[in-house]
This record gives structure tokens, C-alpha cells and sequence, in this order.
């Protein structure tokens, strides 16, 4: 990662385009852990073209964490005095006054069975955004899930197992049943209290639970 990082900076130095710059920055970011904004920022305010304005101000809301939204607002903020038109001061004002979710991983090795469940049940009891996916899906949902699930009105989403996606938008992985690597995952947090988690089936009501259970340790820490 240090290596890319000192090419990225050498390519950036290199180039005359602003918008091209943008791109390298908007990868340098995320290399380091969606930390470091200073330089977006910097071309946010002082740029004079509408679309890398615009380009910027996705970039800073696409990184935006539970771990850096006071940054990343801050630097927005900042940069509304700088914008021309009133639609992107007043879209800025309104985002800056929303909260970030929690966005989690669920993770186990199939992806078949009680991660399901919790996926489901973080969409419809908490305020997370909640995914799931295993470490090797199965391609399949166990039966015991597909019947829980089928008593709801639209089950389309759970159709199948997923792989790992899009690491790099979640805050938080939960191994489920699983133990994970810290090394491997180096811009999530591991939250391990479910890494040896045994049920291969639970119930409605012990997913509810387990997932509030989540929710609520992760917003104490």
C-alpha cells in the first residue's frame, strides 16, 4: 500500500488535469483507510470548474464514516462559501445535519443460513446498514430461513448466497461462527464477540435479539 501510495503521489504531482487529480486522490484516500482529506478539500474550495466541484463533494460523501463524518462535514461545510449555486449549499447544509449509519458486514463461510436471518433482520429492526456474505457462499438458503422469510411480503433479495463485495463502504465486519485475520481486513474494525458462535439455526425472535445486541454494543464503542 506504501508503494502505491508513492506512485499515486508521483502520477498526482505529474498531472495539470484537476479532475484527473481528483481521481488519484479519491484512490489515495481509501488506500489509507478513508483518511486524509485535506487535499480534496483544498480543491473543493479553490477549484473554478463546476464538475470537480460536484466530483468532490461525491467523493467526501462517499467516504464519509461513523469514524470521519465530523471531518468530512467539517470540510464540507467549509467549502459552501466557495460554490456558486444555492441548490449545492442547500444540499451540502442538509447532509452535513444527517447522521451516518453503521454499515456492517455479516460474515460466515456459506452465507446460507443464520447470517441470512440477521441481514434480514438488521434491514428491518436497527438503523445499520447490514449486509451479508460468506467467506465461501454456497450459492443457496437453507431451507429453515427460506420458511422465516417466506412469511414476509417481498424475499427477492434473499434468494441466494452472496460473496464478499464493496469491502471497502463498511465500517464493521462480523465474523459469524467464523475467526478472521485482523491482518487481512486492515481499514475494518472486527467486532468478534459472535466469532464463536455454534447455532447453525435461530429463531425470529433470537435473530431480533442478536442483532439489537449488535447495534447497541457498537454504538457504545
Amino acid at each position: 500500500m506504501r508503494a502505491y501510495l508513492r506512485f499515486a503521489e508521483t502520477m498526482e504531482a505529474e498531472e495539470k488535469k484537476t479532475w484527473v487529480r481528483l481521481f488519484y486522490e479519491e484512490n489515495k484516500i481509501l488506500a489509507r483507510g478513508k483518511k486524509g482529506f485535506d487535499r480534496l478539500f483544498y480543491m473543493l474550495e479553490h477549484s473554478n470548474d463546476y464538475y470537480v466541484k460536484a466530483a468532490a463533494i461525491q467523493t467526501a460523501k462517499d467516504m464519509r464514516t461513523v469514524f470521519n463524518q465530523e471531518e468530512i462535514n467539517a470540510g464540507l461545510e467549509k467549502a459552501i462559501d466557495s460554490l456558486e449555486y444555492e441548490y449545492q449549499k442547500e444540499d451540502i447544509k442538509k447532509y452535513i445535519q444527517k447522521k451516518e449509519p453503521i454499515k456492517i458486514l455479516l460474515l460466515d463461510r456459506e452465507n446460507s443460513g443464520v447470517t441470512q436471518l440477521l441481514e434480514y433482520m438488521g434491514e428491518e429492526e436497527t438503523e445499520m446498514y447490514v449486509r451479508s456474505a460468506g467467506l465461501h457462499p454456497s450459492g443457496k438458503i437453507e431451507k429453515w430461513v427460506l420458511d422465516i422469510l417466506m412469511k414476509e411480503d417481498d424475499i427477492t433479495r434473499y434468494q441466494c448466497s452472496s460473496p464478499i463485495e464493496e469491502l471497502c463502504k463498511y465500517d464493521y465486519l462480523i465474523p459469524v461462527g467464523i475467526h478472521l485475520n485482523e491482518k487481512a481486513y486492515p481499514f475494518q474494525k472486527i467486532y468478534a464477540r459472535y466469532q464463536d458462535f455454534d447455532k447453525k439455526q435461530i429463531s425470529w425472535e433470537e435473530a431480533k435479539e442478536m442483532i439489537c445486541q449488535i447495534e447497541e454494543n457498537l454504538k457504545k464503542l
